[in-house]
């Protein structure tokens, strides 16, 4: 027991253990895959397409309408992508709308007739006399107009909707003569003094009158002194064209105002010149341009016409 107890009592040697050895790997280190971004949501009127044209194009539609603060729908009928027959009908789909053709026999109320066209909402009489309204909405308007309906959905059993092109054909057709009234006298309706209908207008008829009855008074008391009085009015007349013409021709033209700016202050222009088989028409016209007064045009201009 004593001998157990001493050996229990010695210090133990400490040995030291080798670290093991692992093998190192070649493969390159694993990196995380960058977290999907969750693609923006597409405004109202593009929306509406979903499942109708392509994402991307309608992603691309969103982003070109953002830039340039226009509804998605413009850019699509900026570039024909969809029909404006097809866009209408998605978008009266979406808004909960019901399609009007536009082919029926409804009187239109003419005193609206033409704002329709600018307005996009045309108003007609239905039966029973019943005011029927039609919208033609684009671009913001959509959005205005689906906000409207999101707070009143009563709104939307007084409305009809159809495409802006067919309105525009709807009001040209039936309105052809509200159209041209309008354009004759529609100035001188609204704005009267300056319109020239109502400038001498009583004074130069009764002058064409007068002088009708002055020239038949003079045909039956003397025809040869009017046929000789009417070719020296013409005579004269035609000499003092000539006169006009010749004194025209001695009035030098007062030069024109040069603006001292410097050249970082002024606009860039582009000028393009299309040319087909006129060859020997281009040392001309490359020395006319370079005889413009423009800073740094006439170093440019060469590179331009050739390109």
């Amino acid at each position: 027991m004593s001998e157990f107890r001493a050996e229990q009592d010695r210090p133990s040697a400490i040995v030291p253990r080798r670290p093991v050895e692992r093998p190192i790997s070649m493969a390159p280190p694993r990196v995380p895959a960058p977290a999907r971004e969750t693609p923006p949501a597409l405004p109202f009127e593009l929306a509406a397409l979903q499942g109708q044209v392509d994402p991307a194009l309608l992603a691309a539609a969103a982003r070109r309408a953002a830039a340039l603060e226009v509804g998605g729908d413009e850019v699509l009928r900026c570039h024909g992508v969809v029909p404006a027959d097809l866009l209408a009908e998605a978008l009266a789909a979406h808004l909960g709308l019901e399609i009007d053709p536009l082919d029926d026999d409804l009187p239109p109320r003419s005193s609206r007739l033409l704002e329709a066209a600018c307005t996009g909402v045309l108003a007609r009489i239905g039966p029973g006399g019943r005011t029927v309204l039609t919208v033609a909405p684009r671009g913001l308007g959509l959005r205005r107009l689906a906000g409207a309906l999101a707070s009143d959905p009563q709104l939307a059993l007084h409305l009809r909707m159809a495409a802006p092109e067919k309105l525009s054909a709807h009001v040209r057709r039936v309105g052809a003569t509200e159209l041209a009234r309008e354009a004759v006298l529609g100035l001188h309706a609204r704005l009267p003094e300056l319109s020239a209908v109502a400038r001498g207008r009583h004074g130069l008829r009764w002058f064409a009158v007068l002088s009708g009855i002055t020239v038949f008074a003079a045909a039956l008391a003397a025809p040869g002194k009017l046929l000789f009085a009417i070719e020296a009015f013409l005579g004269f007349a035609f000499l003092a064209w000539i006169g006009l013409r010749l004194h025209s021709c001695r009035i030098r033209p007062s030069p024109s105002p040069r603006l001292d700016l410097p050249g970082r202050l002024l606009p860039v222009y582009t000028i393009i010149v299309p040319l087909y088989r006129e060859a020997q028409m281009l040392p001309q016209l490359i020395a006319a341009l370079k005889r413009l007064d423009y800073p740094a045009l006439g170093s440019k201009c060469t590179k331009a016409v050739m390109a």
